[in-house]
C-alpha cells in the first residue's frame, strides 16, 4: 500500500487545501456580484463602521470638522460676551448699520474660534486614535496621552512654558472629561442604564 507522504511531510495540508478552496469559491461568487450588491454587503456587514472606527485618519478629519463646528458655534455665542471685540458704533447710526457691525463682530469671533478648534479637535483625534492602536487598549491614559499631545501643539507659539503648560491643562482637561464619561454619570448623560 502506498504511503501518503502529503499527510506526513506537511501536518494540516488538507485541513489548507479544503479553506483554500472554500475561499476560492466565496471570491468567484463575490466576483458575480455587481458593483451595487457588493457596496451593499460591505455595509450590512458593517464595513464603513469598521472603516470609521479603525482608521486614524478620518477619526482625526471627523475631530476636526466637529471641532471646527464648534469653534464657530461657541465663538458666536461668546461674541458679545468678548471685550476685545467690542463694538464701536456711534450715536447716530443706523440699525442696518449696528446689525452689520454685529454680525462682522461675531463672524470674526467664529472663525477665530474654529480656527482653533479646528486644529485641536483633529490632533486630538488622531493622536488619540493612533496611541489606541500602539497601545491596543482603551482606556483614559489615551485621553491622557493624546491631551498633552494636543496641548504641546497648541501652545508652540508660546514656547517651551507655552507646550508645557498646554500639556500639562489639555491632559487634565481631556482625562477628566474621559473619566466622567466613564463614569455611572457619564452612562447616565449617554442614556445607557446600568443593569
Amino acid at each position: 500500500q502506498p504511503i501518503d507522504r502529503s499527510r506526513t511531510i506537511v501536518p494540516g495540508l488538507e485541513v489548507f487545501k479544503q479553506r483554500f478552496s472554500q475561499g476560492m469559491q466565496a471570491a468567484q461568487e463575490d466576483s458575480q456580484l455587481g458593483y451595487e450588491q457588493r457596496l451593499q454587503l460591505w455595509m450590512m456587514q458593517g464595513g464603513l463602521n469598521k472603516m470609521i472606527s479603525e482608521n486614524c485618519l478620518i477619526k482625526g478629519l471627523i475631530g476636526g470638522v466637529g471641532g471646527y463646528g464648534f469653534g464657530f458655534l461657541f465663538g458666536a455665542f461668546m461674541a458679545p460676551f468678548s471685550s476685545a471685540n467690542a463694538m464701536r458704533v456711534g450715536e447716530h447710526t443706523t440699525t442696518r448699520e449696528t446689525l452689520q457691525a454685529t454680525y462682522r463682530s461675531t463672524l470674526a469671533q467664529s472663525r477665530g474660534m474654529a480656527r482653533t478648534f479646528g486644529p485641536l479637535g483633529l490632533t486630538y483625534a488622531a493622536t488619540e486614535c493612533a496611541i489606541e492602536t500602539y497601545r491596543g487598549k482603551t482606556d483614559v491614559r489615551n485621553s491622557l496621552y493624546a491631551g498633552c499631545v494636543s496641548g504641546a501643539i497648541l501652545g508652540v507659539s508660546g514656547g517651551t512654558s507655552g507646550m508645557v503648560g498646554g500639556c500639562v491643562t489639555f491632559a487634565a482637561w481631556s482625562t477628566a472629561i474621559e473619566t466622567f464619561m466613564r463614569s455611572s454619570s457619564g452612562d447616565f448623560m449617554r442614556g445607557e442604564e446600568e443593569d
